[in-house]
């Protein structure tokens, strides 16, 4: 079972978003938090493998967030999800975020990089590795080694 915190400002967003995972997979547990702050608080007391959030939040913003989350928590896997995609913020975004992705995203489109991101996760087996990994802020961009890894997933 994969443990998923969706973060978004919006509660509509939030119920939709459950729903729809709901009907799509089973392997799920998903929780749900209407901010950076609520989001904290659910890190601290229970095991999360995956946060996606939104990135435009009143108080305290999605890149924030998975800047403090890439700090207290890096072996969580980071994901941003946005309708409001600039340069400037998907550079900012690349810092802590695994996946920069754009609103609307299809459902299984959704669960299947959230599935092959945690798959790639769990073959880095060893502890220290992924904690090293999860504490790196930037990768160099290697266009040809992407699209290997990508089909590979």
């Amino acid at each position: 079972m994969i443990t998923v915190l969706f973060v978004d400002d919006e509660p509509k967003v939030l119920r939709g978003v459950q729903r729809q995972i709901d009907m799509v997979t089973d392997d799920w547990q998903v929780v749900l938090a209407s901010g950076g702050a609520e989001a904290l608080a659910v890190l601290n007391r229970q095991d999360i493998d995956v946060i996606i959030t939104d990135m435009r939040m009143p108080g305290m913003d999605g890149i924030s967030l998975l800047a403090k989350v890439a700090r207290q928590y890096p072996h969580i896997v980071r994901l941003i999800l946005t309708g409001y995609a600039n340069a400037t913020d998907a550079l900012r975004a690349a810092n802590f975020a695994h996946q920069f992705l754009a609103k609307p995203i299809d459902t299984d489109v959704l669960v299947d990089i959230v599935q092959n991101t945690i798959k790639l996760r769990d073959m880095l087996n060893s502890c220290e590795l992924r904690q090293v990994v999860g504490e790196i802020d930037t990768l160099p961009s290697v266009p040809s080694l992407y699209t290997q890894l990508m089909q590979a997933l």
